[in-house]
Order: C-alpha cells, then sequence, then structure tokens
C-alpha cells in the first residue's frame, strides 16, 4: 500500500509540471504566436529582434521591413495610375484574390496619389475576375518595364555629345525622388567601361552615392575599372616625365599616332608635356583626324578636371605656329635645293650670324614660343641629304662650321 501511495503520488507530481509548464511556456507561446500573426505592427518588431538570434536570424532579416513594403506598395500603387485602366483592373483583382490585404494597401495608397482615378478602376474591378500569383506577376512585370525604360536612357546617354552629358547626368540625379538609386539602375545598363567613363563625370560625393545605390556585383566591376584606369594613368604620367625631355622630331612616331597609345592616353601624355611640345608634335603629324581627336580629348577632360577648357586654346595656337613654321621651312627648302650649295652657304650663313631678334609669340597661359633664324636655318639644313649638307656647311668658316657641325650631333637639330 505505501508503494502505490508513493507512486501515485509521484505521477501526480509529473502531472503537476505537466500542466504548469503548458501554462508557463506554450500557452504563452502560442498566444505570441498569434499575436504575431494578427498584429502587423508586432511582427515587424519581432522581425527586426530575432534577426540577430542564431539559426533562425537570417531568414528573419530576409524579410522586408515596414519602410521597404511600404516603397514596394507605392511603386506598384503609382504603376497602376500610370498604365491602362483595363490593365489596372486586370492587375489588382489578381491581387485581391491572392492578397487581400496588400490589395487594400494598393487601393489605399492609389487614393491619396488620384482619388478619381482609383474610383473608376474599383468600379470596373467588379465586372471582372481573374486568378494568379499577384505579387511576383505584378512586380516581374514593372520590373520589366522599368528596365525597358533605363535600358532606353542608357543608350540615348552614350550617343549625347561630352559636351551636355554632365548635365543630363545631373537632371537625373536632381528629377527624382531617389536620382542615386535611379542612375544606378541606368549604369548597371551599360558595358562597364562606359559606366565608369559616366561615373567619372560626377563630383566625389555623388559618385560615391551612385556607387552606394547600385548592386554589388556591378559596383564591384565599376571599382576594378577604376582602379586599373588609375594605375594606368599614372603609368602614363610617369613616362611623360621622360618624353617631356625629348625633341618632337624624336616623339612624333611615338606619339603621333595610336600605334603605341589610345587617343585618352595620348590627351594625358599631351597634358603633362605641355601645349608648347603638344602643338610642335601634331604639327608634324600631319595627321588631321588625330589632331581633332586628341584636342577633343584633351578639351573633355579640362572640362571634367578644372569645370571648363583652359589649353584647347593654346595649342590651337600653338598648332598653326608651328604649322606655318614648317611651311616656311619647305617652301625655302625647294627654293634653296634648285641653288648651288655655294649660295646657299651665304644664305644659311647669314642667317646663322646676322643677330636678328628672334619671333616671340606669348600664349594666353603665360608659355611663351621663340622663333629665331638661327632655328629656321637648321631646319633648312636638315632638309639636305648627308653629301650636300657637308659640302654647305663646308663653305661656312672654320668657327661657324664647327659651332654648326657641333649642334648637329645635339637632339633638336
Amino acid at each position: 500500500m505505501a508503494e502505490e501511495k508513493k507512486e501515485k503520488k509521484g505521477g501526480g507530481l509529473v502531472k503537476g509540471i505537466v500542466i504548469l509548464l503548458i501554462f508557463m511556456i506554450i500557452i504563452p507561446a502560442l498566444g505570441i504566436a498569434g499575436f504575431y500573426f494578427m498584429n502587423e505592427t508586432f511582427q515587424y518588431r519581432m522581425n527586426a529582434a530575432l534577426t540577430d538570434f542564431p539559426l533562425v536570424g537570417s531568414y528573419f532579416d530576409s524579410l522586408p521591413t515596414r519602410a521597404e513594403k511600404n516603397e514596394q506598395i507605392k511603386s506598384i500603387a503609382e504603376h497602376f495610375l500610370d498604365i491602362s485602366a483595363d490593365s489596372a483592373v486586370d492587375k489588382l483583382i489578381i491581387i485581391s484574390t491572392d492578397d487581400k490585404t496588400m490589395y487594400d494597401d494598393i487601393v489605399k495608397v492609389m487614393y491619396q496619389i488620384d482619388p478619381n482615378s482609383t474610383k473608376i478602376i474599383l468600379e470596373d474591378i467588379r465586372s471582372k475576375q481573374l486568378k494568379g500569383d499577384a505579387v511576383s506577376a505584378v512586380l516581374d512585370e514593372i520590373t520589366e518595364e522599368r528596365n525597358q525604360e533605363l535600358a532606353a536612357i542608357a543608350t540615348e546617354l552614350q550617343s549625347m555629345p561630352f559636351s551636355s552629358l554632365r548635365g543630363e547626368l545631373y537632371k537625373i540625379l536632381n528629377d527624382g525622388l531617389n536620382g542615386y538609386s535611379r542612375l544606378a539602375r541606368i549604369f548597371e545598363q551599360m558595358d562597364v567601361v562606359k559606366a565608369y567613363e559616366m561615373l567619372s563625370l560626377l563630383d566625389d560625393v555623388d559618385e560615391t552615392a551612385v556607387l552606394d545605390a547600385m548592386a554589388m556585383a556591378s559596383r564591384s566591376e565599376i571599382l576594378l575599372e577604376k582602379n586599373k584606369d588609375m594605375a594606368n594613368t599614372q603609368k602614363i604620367i610617369s613616362l611623360s616625365e621622360i618624353y617631356a625631355s625629348k625633341d618632337a622630331d624624336e616623339l612624333v612616331e611615338l606619339l603621333g599616332n595610336t600605334s603605341t597609345y589610345s587617343v585618352e592616353e595620348l590627351a594625358i601624355i599631351y597634358k603633362e608635356i605641355g601645349v608648347v611640345k603638344t602643338g610642335e608634335i601634331l604639327a608634324i603629324s600631319n595627321d588631321d583626324a588625330l589632331v581633332s581627336d586628341v584636342i577633343t580629348q584633351m578639351k573633355n577632360n579640362e572640362v571634367l578636371s578644372v569645370g571648363e577648357d583652359l589649353i584647347t586654346k593654346d595649342i590651337l595656337k600653338t598648332l598653326k605656329i608651328y604649322k606655318d613654321f614648317d611651311d616656311n621651312i619647305k617652301e625655302l627648302t625647294n627654293v634653296y635645293k634648285t641653288m648651288q650649295p655655294t649660295q646657299v652657304s651665304q644664305v644659311l650663313s647669314k642667317m646663322l650670324t646676322d643677330g636678328a631678334l628672334p619671333t616671340v609669340h606669348v600664349l594666353d597661359g603665360g608659355d611663351v614660343i621663340t622663333i629665331s633664324e638661327e632655328d629656321l636655318a637648321y631646319k633648312i639644313l636638315a632638309q639636305f641629304d648627308d653629301k650636300v649638307k657637308a659640302e654647305i656647311i663646308g663653305n661656312f668658316n672654320n668657327t661657324l662650321a664647327t659651332e654648326v657641325a657641333k649642334k648637329l650631333t645635339v637632339p633638336g637639330y
């Protein structure tokens, strides 16, 4: 009997503990769960709190926040008011069938935006019935339509002249509620090189904001392109320091075409070596297309860098000075080649020793171009073959002949 009573007493204790657990844990948990699904505000707060919990945190972190859901609802509502009434009616019927709460939220926002149009749409809904996956179907269609629109804008931007491109980008930034996000989506429709080039037109703060608004994959590709471009630019600048010490006649084979460097790279080099040597090299190159492309690129770079073009005018002026100089050399050389070497010696000797004042050209940027009779004489002398050249120099007096022969061994003469 004692053992039986003891067993009954133990069984009663277990039942009591079970009942206590039910009241203390299970029933409150069920109550919280029910409240979670019934109260939206509580639901969002719980989602945010549970994101830091192990195992389940990633799931709750993937759920949209209240702000994100409201933004989605607003985007859908705006879209429905933009498209035809028939199309909006069809999509709202699908949503009302699959998600009545979402339907009510969309209609509420639509009423806030345009009550009259919304009323007409709601009256038409009563006459139609459709079924389907509302959210995914609607969002997929909206996404596709937006991507098509953004792709068209991207194509239009890539066809614009450089002079108006920066202004157009800032128009996009300033027109919308979230211009950074919109411009980021447009850049994502472009080739990475083009996107980087256009992104570089923005101020540093705006460039960073647009990058932050881009998808991670696109942002990474553009940043990689930026790093490559910066490294290549620094390499070109270093080489430019070497080129700056060389004569234009030596450099024309390297910098007077696009065999070694692209137009973009040549623009950087010419900027570094200065407008005087730039004009001298381009005058010798005789490649009008290259000259036009390089000067245009330099102008664009200046506008991007300092906001205005400060060097193109000086380059064009320098180019004309040296072209006129080269044309003068050719004309005089053609005349002198019809003369006897002794006669040419007399003319060049006078040019080398006459002491005439040089012609001085002052550029807007402060650079000075000085062209003397001596410069002209040496350039003319260089046009003759070695045998005739030696004969001409041989007719000079000993002092002048020695001086000229010595200078001709120096690059630039």
